[in-house]
């Protein structure tokens, strides 16, 4: 039976994904597979969102070999920060347990890296100078 936080965090995760589509939330990529999103309304905090890769076995359909399968998981983490740039982690969550929550998060995580490439190919358009025409 799944516990009552499950449903409020994935109704939290709906919510973050609506406020990325919205243009509200501005991610920041740290590093290939994690980004960040730093607020000071309503209070100073940090969301961070990690996507881990690991391979699996798993049954191939009409094959008598396992195939290799990359899996994706995620970590989510809220943090409040206290004056002076310190971070106290509020929620901590690993996503491999919750199928559903794997989902969601992977399409946050997904709506982020899609608008951000969609931000960087703009920038790039827009720094292209454009071409004599002859």
């Amino acid at each position: 039976m799944p516990d009552p936080e499950s449903g409020e965090i994935k109704s939290y995760v709906e919510q973050l994904i609506a406020a990325t589509l919205g243009g509200t939330m501005k991610w920041t990529q740290v590093n290939p597979t994690t980004y960040v999103w730093d607020t000071r309304v309503p209070q100073p905090a940090r969301l961070s969102l990690q996507r881990l890769e690991r391979q699996e076995l798993r049954p191939s359909l009409g094959q008598p070999i396992p195939s290799i399968q990359k899996v994706h998981s995620f970590v989510f983490q809220a943090f409040e920060s206290q004056p002076g740039g310190t971070l106290i982690q509020r929620l901590g969550i690993a996503s491999q347990e919750n199928k559903e929550l794997n989902q969601l998060l992977d399409k946050l995580f997904q709506t982020i890296d899609q608008l951000r490439t969609r931000q960087s190919l703009d920038f790039l358009k827009n720094i292209i100078p454009p071409t004599k025409q002859q």
